[in-house]
């Protein structure tokens, strides 16, 4: 997937680096989110949330986007960190391991995500665009419940590519304010990805831009031994820097 993705792009780039408007943002995100669901693996079905009390600890990210007259490469980092501390109400199963009721578990759900999305301004006015976009995400996911009373710590980890379509839709009324919202999935099997956004953008001042959003996603992950069905939601904000060629 990675060298398919990688020819995908040499055309892309190449258009952005030769059209008459060509700017480049870098930037760092900050996202304050709730998990709900649940995960499974070589064991019963856990819920993240009422069982495990998994919460956000710390979620930080980073950006570059490329833009051009019509076309649109984005790139995003983020580590997201979601800590649970708990006593025990049931038993659960997890890595063939079970955890006892009353015991006091610790449990953290962890993943990095790498985002790759690239749209097309199919439809493009002076202040208004439409645009079908193609993204590829992949997490690096790790699960982990320890009960340090009877020495007890498993772990499961998995690497998730997740291609999907959607829709970019963005509106700039002038060189100060924007806004945009988005949304993409796709569905096989017994797997699925749902993700949308809204984002509301100012440019205070020459280079510097501000922005803050809501995003929800689900995600239906299931190998038969392993299953992770959790959904996300929460706000973000973020600053760039952007200087136009």
């Amino acid at each position: 997937m990675t060298r398919s993705i990688a020819v995908l792009l040499v055309p892309v780039f190449t258009a952005l680096t030769t059209t008459h408007a060509f700017e480049t943002s870098i930037g760092g995100v900050y996202q304050d989110f709730g998990i709900s669901g649940s995960v499974q693996s070589n064991g019963t079905s856990i819920d993240v949330e009422n069982t495990l009390g998994l919460k956000d600890d710390s979620t930080v990210g980073g950006f570059l986007r490329m833009d051009g007259d019509k076309h649109h490469l984005w790139f995003r980092y983020l580590s997201v960190d979601y800590q649970g501390d708990v006593t025990l109400a049931v038993n659960i199963q997890f890595q063939g391991q079970t955890f006892t009721a009353s015991s006091r578990v610790t449990s953290a759900f962890e993943y990095d995500k790498y985002e790759l999305q690239y749209h097309y301004d199919l439809f493009n006015r002076t202040h208004f665009s439409i645009s079908p976009l193609f993204k590829v995400d992949l997490y690096d996911a790790k699960v982990r419940i320890q009960d340090s009373t009877n020495n007890l710590n498993e772990n499961y980890s998995q690497s998730i590519p997740i291609p999907s379509l959607g829709l970019n839709v963005r509106y700039d009324p002038n060189e100060y304010f924007h806004l945009y919202g988005q949304v993409n999935g796709i569905a096989f099997d017994d797997n699925s990805f749902v993700e949308y956004q809204a984002v509301i953008g100012v440019t205070p001042i020459q280079y510097i831009s501000l922005e803050i959003g809501y995003l929800k996603k689900t995600i239906e992950y299931d190998d038969t031994v392993d299953i992770i069905d959790i959904e996300e939601d929460g706000w973000f904000a973020g600053v760039a820097f952007t200087y136009a060629f």
